[in-house]
């Protein structure tokens, strides 16, 4: 019996969708989110609110007051506060449903594998380009698929990966910096809400096995002129 908080998924995702997303005998439903911060947090919520059935939140840093702009999980009381560990306890406070762990350690060459054992698609909500080559390659050893999103300004993009084929690191080719344009370019509260909000829809909808995915591609979303290109790599 799927509960009614969930009816209006339904009239989208349609009932078997649905089910993919909640019931526990269905087989794409563990997610790992990597990065708990301005995209993280917010696909930790769309992604609970969906009823994704098990969420991994992997996140070792803590919330300061630069981040009350733009991070749905960083408030006036929390700072200092482990950002997977705000992500775990939303998720308890949304979604009695959805099984959840919080990871309170950055990922790592050492912990990446571990952590991906049983896990069904990640999603890369990193501001790092060193931690996203950890996570893509503990992803193609482990056969894992990937939703990638970053920005910087009123600039994002996101991507949707299988690590083992292509990814934006094969095109780039090891030119990409450790850190993107976030820093020089700021980011406005609203960016994050955006790019995270595609990430959790490209991964519902390949959760539920709604929709095909265009892995390879990579969408690049420019907000100040209201403009989305999406590129075969």
């Amino acid at each position: 019996m799927i509960p009614r908080r969930y009816d209006r998924n339904i009239a989208s995702l349609g009932m078997e969708g649905q089910e993919r997303l909640f019931l526990p005998f269905k087989s794409v439903r563990h997610v790992l989110v990597a990065g708990c911060g301005g995209l993280g947090g917010g696909v930790v919520e769309i992604l609970a609110r969906a009823g994704v059935g098990t969420l991994t939140l992997v996140d070792g840093d803590v919330f300061s007051e630069s981040n009350l702009n733009r991070q749905l999980l960083a408030k006036e009381d929390n700072f200092g506060r482990l950002k997977a560990e705000a992500a775990e306890a939303r998720v308890k406070e949304i979604n009695g449903h959805v099984n959840v762990w919080a990871v309170p350690h950055m990922l790592t060459e050492d912990n990446c594998q571990s952590l991906l054992a049983g896990v069904d698609l990640a999603i890369d909500a990193l501001d790092s380009n060193l931690a996203r080559a950890i996570l893509y390659k503990g992803c193609k050893e482990a056969k894992v698929p990937v939703i990638h999103g970053a920005l910087g300004g009123m600039i994002g993009q996101v991507g949707r990966y299988r690590p083992w084929e292509k990814t934006h690191f094969d095109v780039f080719e090891g030119s990409l910096p450790d850190a993107g344009i976030e820093e020089a370019a700021g980011t406005p509260s609203f960016t994050p809400y955006v790019i995270g909000a595609l990430e959790a829809a490209e991964a519902i909808k390949y959760l539920a096995k709604v929709e095909e995915i265009r892995w390879g591609t990579l969408t690049l979303v420019d907000l100040a002129i209201m403009s989305m290109e999406t590129l075969e790599l």
